[in-house]
């Protein structure tokens, strides 16, 4: 007789995979049984069967599992007769969360919730020694049911960022969640498409979490609004704890995250509810390293994607749907309610929820529901504009949170004028000055405020992490659209105070960066409503004119540069085309079209900035001599190296007029004039210049700063142009040493420096040097990039080069 036969639902199959391979590993034998809900299957006589093989039988139990067994009147009289005992057939293991009644209620268990690895191992052979001795031969390889290593199902792969937890009441999609598995081993981009109200993101949420084992990276990115969605993707570069991370612009940190996934293997991307395929071009790696899932409603998705459809439930799922959502098992009942629903997965959530919650049956329920619709129907006879099963159903639930809680359908009525996803609970507590008087004492009363919020939650209208809420997109949609023209005012204005209020004046600032990009969607949502409701333009203009700078310094040009045609908008409105602060707005608008390789419409919006500064009398401001800097490098990109030089050298008699302390825009133009001076064939008065510059960085920034760096790297380079070797060495090692300070000895900077000293050893004739740090630098960049990245052959060039020199 064999020792364990391992009986699991399909849900749970990593769970039966790590049990089975401790247990192996533990001496025993083992054999793994998916249970088979077929029609006509007896659960007592299949026990009675497998009992004569196996010792025992280890059952594991979560809902999926108690699901399957209440399809099957015969169930408990097989529990029942085994009861519990030192020899008990059956051992049953709770992997997660559920209510455990009748017959079961009564039993054992061997409970793994909420459990570290190694205690979880610890509790299981702990109860499995009590029943069972250890069998003299272990199974051999060709005995044992797993010979992979598998991930403990308990924890989430290392870099993981779903807020939102399994969804317990996740039922059927088995055909569409095993194409999804199909089509993303085909290595393509897989989008799960279909209207509003399918549960497309639910589908990707239980793939995530049923195949976590098989990942290393699970990052999920809101797709919706291209700022949300470059936000989340530079987010993965904080969590990929990349040195350079804190010292790049927001577009520098995607393209080199995008450019690192498509070396490294193991990570799948979630973009949910993307616009177009042209939104993520820039997001989504080349090959097949990982996997890229996007949830979108958009039907127009083309070539290099695989479309897997969502619709709604077949109508056997929602029934089982509604059984387990509510723990009411009347199937035609049930099947009434699934059918009036038409099957909409958030249809039905809603109306479970109700049902759950209220214990009203199904059939009063529909009843309910009927009359609703028609309600809705007959007012709104032209123009329905939302599925008419989610529209009833969230006005019942909405009803009856209103009798229990008028502060709920507040709080609701606030969240529907911000971003969806992840609305900090803090910042919401904090603006209550600015909400109506009701809603404003439940926010400044924490047990009120746990109260209302844990309503709202167990009706599905939000869901709940740890400090923040979430709201369907659909649901928000609907609170909006039923406001009348004075609550939509109350509400946006609220939002817009809270956020104006809460979001951070300098974003550059490290203490300040992680907060921003997690209030940027919220605040971004609220200035758009405001925009349009006309709210306060000044304070609307000031968060906007805030909200473009971040943006622009993050290198987010595309999102920065629509903020900024709002502003410059408002900016007239408000205070007139000549309004000073206009020059600063036209500098950044012109410096983001600088970046996006629009050199012509950049060069007129420097010169706008130029004229209003001249009618100021402003011409001495240092962001004067920015502009002045910033037009010689657009003239140089156009090839006219004499205007480039001639608007240097205007920046840098701007600075040296303005006199008092030295500012680090003066090192930049200096060295800008080195590098100019320098291809034109003038390395003295380029040394020069760079030498200035470095005394001016000296000065004004910290001696571990990036620009102290590329001064000392641009001073080293012209020294080994004019011979002087053993000067660049000095200066390529200070490099050497701010870059290992600045990223650690592990970064592509250091080895870019560690090359330029080699080069320098080399033509110093000290081969065993220039080859040890060649060696150094290759190393670095095969481990940070891969074996095939440009930078990395370069070194093997230079390395194959010295080599073949010393034969």
């Amino acid at each position: 007789m064999k020792d364990f036969l391992i009986n699991y639902n399909k849900a749970d199959h990593y769970w039966a995979l790590w049990i089975g391979r401790h247990l192996e590993d533990g001496g025993y034998h083992i054999k793994l049984k998916e249970w088979d809900t077929r029609p006509g299957t007896n659960f007592m006589q299949e026990i009675e069967r497998l009992g004569r093989e196996y010792a025992h039988i280890v059952a594991l139990i979560s809902p999926d599992y108690l699901l399957a067994l209440n399809a099957r009147s015969e169930w408990p009289s097989a529990f029942a007769k085994d009861a519990e005992g030192a020899k008990s057939k059956i051992i049953p293991v709770r992997i997660r969360n559920c209510e455990l009644k009748g017959v079961l209620g009564g039993l054992t268990l061997i409970d793994l919730i909420n459990m570290t690895e190694d205690a979880a191992r610890n509790a299981l052979f702990a109860k499995i020694a009590s029943r069972h001795e250890k069998p003299e031969a272990p199974p051999s390889e060709s005995e044992r049911q797993v010979s992979e290593l598998t991930k403990f199902p308990g924890s989430v792969p290392h870099i993981w960022n779903i807020k939102y937890g399994r969804n317990p009441d996740f039922t059927g999609r088995e055909t569409l969640l095993n194409q999804l598995r199909d089509e993303l081993s085909m290595g393509d981009v897989v989008v799960l498409n279909g209207p509003d109200g399918m549960g497309k993101s639910q589908v990707a949420l239980k793939y995530a979490y049923d195949n976590e084992n098989n990942y290393d990276i699970v990052w999920w990115i809101r797709a919706d609004d291209l700022a949300f969605l470059e936000s989340d993707f530079a987010a993965l570069a904080e969590e990929l704890n990349f040195p350079d991370r804190e010292l790049k612009t927001r577009g520098e940190i995607v393209d080199f995250t995008r450019q690192w996934l498509e070396y490294k293997p193991g990570w799948l991307l979630i973009f949910d509810n993307a616009l177009s395929v042209e939104d993520l071009k820039r997001y989504i790696p080349t090959g097949s390293t990982g996997h890229v899932l996007v949830t979108s409603k958009n039907p127009g998705w083309g070539k290099g994607t695989r479309v897997v459809t969502v619709s709604a439930f077949y109508r056997e799922e929602a029934i089982k749907f509604l059984q387990k959502r509510t723990g009411k098992m009347v199937a035609e009942e049930a099947a009434s309610l699934a059918d009036e629903l038409t099957f909409m997965p958030q249809a039905l959530e809603l109306a479970g929820a109700h049902i759950s919650q209220t214990g009203v049956t199904f059939s009063k329920y529909l009843k309910m529901y009927r009359n609703v619709k028609n309600d809705i129907m007959n007012r709104d006879k032209a123009s329905i504009k939302y599925p008419i099963a989610i529209s009833a159903t969230l006005e019942i639930l909405s009803q009856l949170v209103q009798e229990v809680s008028t502060a709920g359908i507040e709080i609701m009525n606030l969240c529907a004028y911000l971003s969806p996803d992840d609305i900090p609970m803090n910042i919401l507590k904090e603006g209550h000055e600015h909400m109506p008087k009701t809603l404003a004492k439940i926010m400044t009363n924490a047990k009120a405020f746990e109260y209302t919020i844990g309503i709202l939650r167990r009706y599905s209208l939000i869901d709940v992490g740890s400090d923040n809420i979430t709201i369907n997109r659909l649901v928000q949609s609907i609170m909006r659209d039923k406001h009348s023209s004075k609550e939509r005012l109350v509400w946006a204005e609220a939002a817009f105070r809270i956020m104006n209020d809460a979001f951070p004046d300098n974003c550059e600032e490290k203490k300040s960066r992680a907060e921003c990009s997690r209030l940027l969607p919220h605040a971004l949502t609220a200035a758009r409503y405001a925009e349009v409701l006309k709210i306060d333009p000044p304070a609307t203009l000031q968060l906007y004119s805030r909200l473009g700078l971040i943006f622009k310094n993050w290198g987010a040009f595309l999102q920065a540069k629509n903020i900024m045609l709002k502003v410059l908008k408002l900016s007239e409105t408000v205070h007139g085309p000549d309004y000073p602060g206009m020059g600063n707005n036209i500098k950044t608008m012109g410096e983001i079209y600088h970046a996006q390789g629009e050199l012509e419409n950049a060069r007129g919006q420097y010169k706008k900035a130029i004229d209003i500064y001249e009618k100021n009398g402003d011409m001495n401001r240092p962001e004067v001599a920015v502009i002045f800097n910033n037009l010689g490098s657009i003239m140089l990109d156009l090839g006219d190296e004499k205007a480039a030089r001639t608007y240097y050298e205007k920046a840098l008699s701007v600075l040296e007029k303005k006199g008092g302390k030295e500012t680090s825009v003066k090192g930049a133009v200096l060295s800008n004039l080195g590098c100019i001076v320098w291809d034109a064939g003038e390395a003295e008065a380029a040394r020069d210049y760079f030498e200035r510059a470095l005394g001016v960085y000296d000065k004004t920034l910290d001696g571990k700063d990036p620009e102290v760096s590329t001064a000392v790297n641009n001073l080293g380079a012209v020294l080994q142009d004019l011979g002087d070797l053993k000067g660049a060495k000095k200066q390529f090692e200070r490099a050497l040493s701010i870059d290992g300070s600045v990223y650690g000895n592990s970064h592509p900077e250091v080895a870019t420096d560690l090359n330029n000293i080699a080069g320098v050893l080399w033509a110093l004739e000290d081969y065993n040097g220039a080859r040890n740090h060649y060696e150094r630098a290759l190393k670095i960049f095969e481990e940070i990039y891969g074996k095939d990245h440009p930078d990395t052959a370069t070194v093997k060039e230079n390395i194959e080069a010295l080599a073949s020199h010393q034969k």
